[in-house]
């Protein structure tokens, strides 16, 4: 089927291997440590991610998580060889005027333009070898 041909793609395109592993772990461990789902306050994960996108909110809990998130990205982009992007994290407004704890909108560019590169690339590779079959 299409789906059991696009994931044995994906798997076959992978990100190279990098030393990044352990800071993923590490990154993850601090995630549970904190309770991405905020125990104390006893809230879920959207209205704990929301009182992430906001710039009033500076409680202790909500700044460790978008400084993971912040961690999580660079780990992501050094997976791609991408370390002289900078993700420009902080308060941007989206689409939609809303304010968001996001990559900045330039860096967001830069990373689409990439991706859409490295796709275009991948399925070269795969139409000259047959490989998209």
């Amino acid at each position: 089927t299409q789906r059991t041909r696009q994931s044995a793609s994906l798997q076959r395109h992978r990100p190279p291997e990098t030393n990044t592993t352990p800071t993923w772990r590490a990154t993850l461990r601090r995630g549970r440590e904190i309770g991405l789902t905020d125990r104390t306050r006893q809230l879920g994960l959207t209205k704990t991610c929301n009182l992430s996108h906001n710039p009033a909110c500076t409680d202790g809990d909500i700044t460790q998580l978008r400084d993971l998130h912040t961690a999580m990205d660079r780990v992501i982009l050094a997976c791609y060889g991408w370390t002289d992007l900078d993700p420009g994290r902080g308060f941007h407004a989206n689409e939609r005027g809303q304010t968001r704890y996001t990559i900045s909108p330039a860096a967001r560019r830069d990373l689409f333009r990439r991706l859409l590169t490295l796709n275009l690339e991948i399925a070269a590779r795969e139409a000259a070898t047959g490989d998209d079959q």
